[in-house]
């Protein structure tokens, strides 16, 4: 089984997404974020289950988890979440 970390950037994402969201409601933040780093953890049982997103750079896969695109790439065999990312956001951005 792959192991799955967060770039730095990923990490940020997260935490200013929870930020954002715990404005409003801090119990939904905490269920939100739970989730989403469950769907980032189960990439390490098929890493290759998501398509490869070429345009937004080498390497680069995709994975949408409810309107959030999970953007990662793998080195070897484990996973690296590069960063996690809105839906409406450019879909051509590269990373």
């Amino acid at each position: 089984m792959a192991s799955v970390s967060l770039s730095r950037r990923a990490q940020t994402n997260l935490r200013d997404l929870a930020d954002w969201i715990a404005r409003d409601n801090p119990d939904a933040a905490l269920s939100f974020i739970t989730e989403l780093r469950v769907a980032c953890t189960e990439l390490s049982i098929f890493p290759r289950r998501f398509p490869k997103a070429p345009q937004l750079g080498t390497g680069i896969r995709r994975r949408t988890f409810r309107n959030y695109h999970i953007i990662y790439r793998l080195q070897g065999e484990d996973v690296v979440i590069v960063a996690i990312v809105h839906a409406a956001r450019d879909p051509n951005m590269s990373f």
